[in-house]
């Protein structure tokens, strides 16, 4: 009887083949019922016993053939493994068994299959190493529990017919168990015990040596309708057991395939059953991982790509394909190459060597081509892909398209930097205000009254236009904010469309207004209970639509015009400039008169020919001594009133001539070509418009000149953005010195980057 016993190394016995028993080797007709590829050997290393599953696997009998004969074995790496290294080899050599050993089997016509091996010992009944046995499965392979089986006339497995049958089987490291034919259980092997976490009762227990069987869906299942019985009532196996789920004593569940093998007795008759229990339970597992996976990648958003570590496409997913454009089809199989742009193809590179050396890129941020040709922002995560041994055998891609999220930062970084030019803006606005007022005032408290009016219809236009989100503000409502008298009354009157204006010329339209109402108020027909004041409007649809605006008082006191120009007239004069607009102040005997022209659209005022704008004379003030004895003559660029006048102001009081101010493109570019100045002070940005074309005009006639800019240097146009830059609000002071840094002798151009 063959005994599975644990020795030590053994000294090599030469046996000659004839002398060896054939009662020491299982019976072909037993392996036969085995769903492994099985052969024994004699310790010479030649086989003598085989089952039909191996002659199909090699595809010829191998009867009488040393098994390095029979076919090559190679390692998981594809390595060519020395036959000497064979786990059959090992075992002849020490005796001792190789479970679980994961190979690669090259038959003797070169085609391979990736198998797990299993070798044991056998030993004779002195205990003398004589022989193994090894067996394989092939780890691509599903058995086919439906196949019809051969019949196998073998006699009941308890009976002695043959001595060797439980030896073979205890010694096979595949969890196996046999039944009579009323479903008892004759044996059990260890490797069985070991699977189904407990020992069932032989003669008693029947049909699978679990405590309590589920069937593939984790449903109860009665062993009496189990895979054994229902093969022994030789019934078909549904679906859903043929995997069952085994509970241990324990608790704990094994996911196992049943291969099972009738017996018959010499009539025929169905006297038993060998079954073999796969272990599926790791399998499954990955099965359902694999599904999870599948399921994410295909629903996936993002564009989920694996590659060689060539760069060749071997997976596409459905984001990928909504994000660049192509079809699977056109991609797998083709480098990944194709999508990234010529000047990034470094990048794949870099990427490549990365990942060679096994690192991770994580949220890399790059460009990609899509199939139309546009340029994609996307963020890049690549991961090494590994085969078992932990070899780099590829790369999973995940790119995410952060087209709209960069655009979305685009825009806030664009509505920071507004927001900060728009409050520098404002302040020097509010700055030029108090400046102005202080300059014309004859107390500290008229200027304190003068300046927090103004102040206030400032922040009452910022209101109006907070409401509609920066849009613009409606005509009506700052009419009705700066008269500050009911409507109706008999003694105002407004009439006219609903006019929306953008947020510049809001703002601008509502310090003339305040201005008008001021004086209105104080000196004009609301300061005594009969006056009268109408506020009528209209659009002009000629040409570039304009808001024809003629505001008129009546009944008040004599109205005469004045001899000096106070702040308030400048100020409403110059207040529309920026935006091709016009005030006519007119001082009739029954009261005063203003009539307004602001085109609605400035960007279009800015595209007629520039001999259309209106000319612009340059204001002469007293002189100041230069180097030749002339006064110094200097261009003012600005769009806001305010702030024009208060520079204006503080180069008067320099002694320098002004020219302008000029308030929009086509104004500048007009005074360049016509007027004679020697330096410039430059708004950066006029009413939205980039100045670039300005300082090109200006440093080809070789003009020093300086930015004004509530911006940050990085904003100014790139050619000048070392030109003086004076920031919103500024100093008295600091003007003093641009206007000194700007004539002061240097070589070269000092305005121009080039």
């Amino acid at each position: 009887m063959l005994l599975p016993l644990e020795v030590g190394v053994q000294k090599k016995i030469e046996f000659p083949a004839s002398t060896l028993p054939e009662s020491v080797f299982a019976t072909t007709r037993l392996l036969d019922l085995l769903p492994l590829s099985v052969f024994c050997c004699d310790l010479n290393g030649v086989i003598r016993q085989y089952n039909a599953r191996l002659v199909k696997t090699l595809g010829y009998t191998p009867d009488q053939t040393h098994y390095d004969k029979a076919f090559h074995l190679h390692g998981e790496d594809g390595s060519v493994l020395p036959s000497e290294e064979w786990p059959l080899a090992q075992v002849l050599r020490s005796g001792q068994a190789v479970h679980d050993s994961q190979l690669i089997l090259e038959r003797l016509d070169g085609t391979c299959v990736a198998i797990t091996v299993n070798v044991e010992p056998i030993f004779d009944e002195g205990g003398r190493l004589i022989g193994g046995m090894s067996c394989f499965q092939s780890r691509n392979t599903v058995m086919d529990l439906d196949r019809p089986r051969d019949r196998q006339e073998f006699g009941s497995p308890v009976t002695d017919k043959d001595q060797h049958f439980h030896s073979v089987l205890e010694t096979l490291p595949v969890p196996i168990f046999t039944t009579d034919a009323e479903g008892r259980i004759t044996f059990c092997n260890k490797a069985a015990t070991e699977l189904c976490g407990r020992m069932p009762t032989l003669g008693k227990d029947k049909w699978c040596p679990f405590k309590t069987i589920y069937n593939a869906y984790g449903e109860p299942l009665e062993k009496e309708n189990g895979p054994v019985a229902r093969s022994i009532r030789q019934q078909p196996l549904p679906d859903d057991i043929k995997e069952i789920i085994g509970e241990c004593d324990d608790g704990s569940r094994v996911r196992v395939q049943s291969v099972i093998s009738l017996t018959y007795d010499r009539d025929a008759k169905v006297d038993g059953t060998v079954n073999v229990l796969i272990d599926v339970t790791a399998p499954h597992q990955a099965e359902l991982e694999s599904a999870h996976m599948l399921a994410i990648v295909s629903s996936s958003l993002d564009a989920i790509i694996s590659k060689s570590l060539d760069g060749i496409v071997q997976t596409w997913n459905a984001g990928a394909t909504e994000i660049f454009g192509y079809q699977p089809s056109e991609m797998i199989g083709q480098p990944i190459t194709r999508i990234i742009p010529p000047e990034r193809l470094h990048e794949e590179e870099n990427i490549l060597q990365r990942l060679r050396r096994g690192e991770r890129i994580e949220h890399f941020e790059t460009e990609r081509i899509g199939k139309d040709g546009r340029r994609i922002d996307i963020s890049l995560t690549v991961s090494p892909v590994r085969d078992r041994f932990g070899r780099v055998i590829g790369a999973s891609k995940i790119a995410r398209d952060i087209s709209e999220r960069k655009k979305a930062e685009e825009v806030q970084r664009r509505l920071i930097k507004e927001l900060n030019h728009r409050v520098k803006n404002t302040l020097a606005t509010v700055q030029s205000l108090a400046n102005q007022t202080a300059r014309l005032a004859r107390s500290p408290a008229e200027f304190s009254a003068s300046f927090s009016e103004r102040i206030q219809a400032l922040a009452q236009t910022h209101d109006l236009l907070t409401q509609y989100s920066w849009r613009g503000a409606d005509l009506t409502t700052i009419l009705h904010e700066r008269v500050s008298l009911p409507v109706g009354n008999g003694r105002v009157e407004f009439s006219g469309p609903h006019v929306l204006l953008e947020p510049q010329p809001a703002l601008h339209m509502a310090l003339v207004l305040h201005e008008l109402s001021a004086n209105a108020r104080k000196y004009g027909a609301l300061s005594v209970p009969d006056g009268r004041l109408a506020v009528r409007w209209t659009i002009q649809t000629d040409g570039v639509p304009k808001v024809l605006l003629r505001w008129e008082e009546r009944g008040g006191p004599a109205v005469s015009e004045p001899t000096s120009k106070g702040f308030g007239t400048t100020l409403i004069k110059r207040s529309l400039a920026a935006h091709e607009g016009h005030a006519l102040l007119k001082y009739d005997a029954t009261g005063v008169v203003c009539e307004i022209e602001l085109p609605l659209s400035a960007e279009a005022e800015l595209q007629k020919n520039a001999a259309r704008s209106p000319s612009i004379k340059p204001s002469v003030r007293s002189e100041t001594s230069k180097a030749d004895g002339k006064a110094l003559r200097v261009l003012v660029v600005e769009d806001e009133a305010a702030i024009a006048l208060d520079l204006v102001s503080d180069l008067s009081e320099l002694g320098c001539i002004i020219v302008g101010p000029a308030a929009t493109l086509v104004q500048a570019h007009d005074l360049i070509s016509s007027a004679t100045f020697d330096i410039a002070l430059l708004d950066a940005n006029l009413n939205g418009d980039p100045v670039e074309g300005i300082a090109s005009s200006l440093t080809d006639q070789g003009i020093p000149f300086a930015f004004l800019s509530g911006y940050g240097r990085e904003e100014l146009p790139q050619a000048f953005n070392k030109a003086p830059l004076v920031r919103k609000p500024f100093t008295f002071e600091e003007v003093t010195h641009v206007v000194n840094e700007l004539t002061r002798p240097v070589n070269g151009d000092m305005s121009h980057d080039s």
